[in-house]
C-alpha cells in the first residue's frame, strides 16, 4: 500500500507534515511513503529514511501551471503503478485536490472547506483550539481501519553526521564544549510576527552577564536583523546554515527563543524546549511549540487577535499591542526556568 502525503505550504507546515510520517510506519510497517512536496521540503525531509520516494514539486518556477502538475499527478502513478494507494493532504489549497484526484488514488482525505474539497472521498473537519499535528492525525484516523492502533506523534527532523560536525565546527570554533548555548531565532517573513529588536537586544544583553552563549538562527533574510543583535557573546549563523543543520544547531542548544516561525517548529521536531512569542497570530490557531517544557508568551486580553492566519505588513491599529506587551524580562524569566 502506498501513502502519500502532499505538503507544498511553508517550512513549518512541512515539517509538522513530517509527524503523519511516524504514525503510519508505526501502524502499518510494510506501507510504502510518497511525499510531494517543494524543493525546501526536499531538503527538509531528505534524510528521513522512512519515506520511499520525495517528489518534488516546484510549483512555483519549474513545475508552474497546469503541465507541471499533470507532470507531477503522472509521476505518483508511475511509481504506484496500479498499486493500491490512499492520498492524504493537509494542504487545503486547489492544487492539493486536482492531483489528489489525477493520482489515481482510490482513497483521498482532506479537510472540509479546502478549495475543491469535493475532490476528497473522506473529509475531516478543520477544527481550531487543536495542535496542527492532532488535526493531520485526524486525517490518518479517517484512512486507516479502526483495527490500527493509531497515535499521533511528534514531528522528526532528521540530520546526517557531517550536518552535525560541519555545524559543532562552526560553533565550537568559537565558543566551548562547556558552554551554555541558547539559540534566539529573531525573524518571521511576516512583520507583525516579529517581536521587537530591541527586545531581543535586551535578552542578549542579559544572558552575556550570566555567561550564557547566543546563537542568531535564521534564514538569508533575517540576516541584517540578526547583524544588529550581534554582541560579545552571539555567534550569528542566520543563511549560513541549511535546514538540516539549523536542526543540528537547534538541537544543540539548552533551549530556543523565537516568535511564531519555521524555527519554533525545528526546535518541536529535535525536542529543544522553546520560548515561543505569538504576536499577530495566536497559539489557538494550533502551531505552538511541542518541545518538553515549551512556554507560550502571548497577550490573550486583545480583541484583536488574531489579526490573520500569518500576520501582516503592519498593525492594522498602530499600537502594536501584541507584541510591545510582551516584555524582555518575562521572555528572560521563562528562558531562565528552562535553563536552570
Amino acid at each position: 500500500m502506498y501513502y502519500i502525503i502532499y505538503q507544498t505550504a511553508f517550512i513549518g507546515d512541512i515539517i509538522l507534515s513530517s509527524s503523519m510520517i511516524n504514525t503510519i510506519k508505526h501502524a502499518d510497517p510494510k506501507s510504502k511513503i510518497i511525499f510531494v512536496t517543494t524543493p525546501i521540503g526536499e531538503s527538509i525531509l531528505h534524510n528521513d529514511m522512512c519515506i520511499d520516494k520525495i517528489i518534488v514539486y516546484d510549483k512555483k518556477k519549474l513545475d508552474k501551471g497546469l503541465s507541471g502538475l499533470l507532470k507531477k499527478a503522472k509521476e505518483i502513478r508511475k511509481i504506484t503503478h496500479g498499486e493500491r494507494s490512499i492520498f492524504i493532504s493537509p494542504h487545503r489549497f486547489l492544487r492539493a485536490a486536482l492531483m489528489a484526484l489525477l493520482s489515481g488514488s482510490g482513497i483521498r482525505a482532506g479537510f472540509k472547506g479546502s478549495v475543491f474539497s469535493f475532490l476528497y472521498n473522506r473529509r475531516v473537519r478543520y477544527q481550531f483550539g487543536i495542535h496542527e499535528i492532532i488535526r493531520n492525525f485526524k486525517l490518518l484516523r479517517a484512512v486507516f481501519d479502526h483495527s490500527f492502533n493509531l497515535k499521533p506523534e511528534r514531528p522528526r527532523l532528521y540530520f546526517s553526521e557531517y550536518d552535525l560536525e560541519k555545524v559543532k565546527k562552526k560553533i565550537f570554533n568559537i565558543f566551548h564544549p562547556d558552554d551554555i548555548i541558547v539559540s534566539i531565532a529573531p525573524g518571521s517573513v511576516w512583520p507583525t510576527k516579529r517581536w521587537p529588536a530591541e527586545y531581543f537586544t535586551n535578552v542578549i544583553h542579559t544572558l552575556d552577564k550570566a555567561g550564557i552563549k547566543v546563537l542568531l538562527v535564521g534564514g538569508e533574510n533575517d540576516r541584517k536583523l540578526c547583524e544588529s543583535l550581534e554582541r560579545g557573546n552571539t555567534l550569528n549563523l542566520a543563511g549560513e546554515l541549511s535546514l538540516p543543520e539549523s536542526a543540528a544547531a537547534i538541537g544543540m542548544s539548552r533551549a530556543l527563543v523565537s516568535n511564531d516561525s519555521a524555527p519554533l517548529h525545528i526546535a518541536s521536531a529535535v525536542n529543544t524546549p522553546t520560548v515561543a512569542i505569538f504576536g499577530a497570530t495566536t497559539s489557538h490557531l494550533g502551531f505552538g511549540p511541542l518541545a518538553e517544557g515549551s512556554v507560550v508568551l502571548e497577550n490573550n486580553e486583545l480583541e484583536c487577535r488574531p489579526c490573520g492566519r500569518h500576520g501582516g505588513e503592519r498593525c492594522a491599529k498602530k499600537h502594536f499591542a501584541c507584541m510591545n506587551s510582551i516584555t524582555s524580562g518575562s521572555v528572560i524569566d521563562a528562558l531562565m526556568k528552562i535553563i536552570k
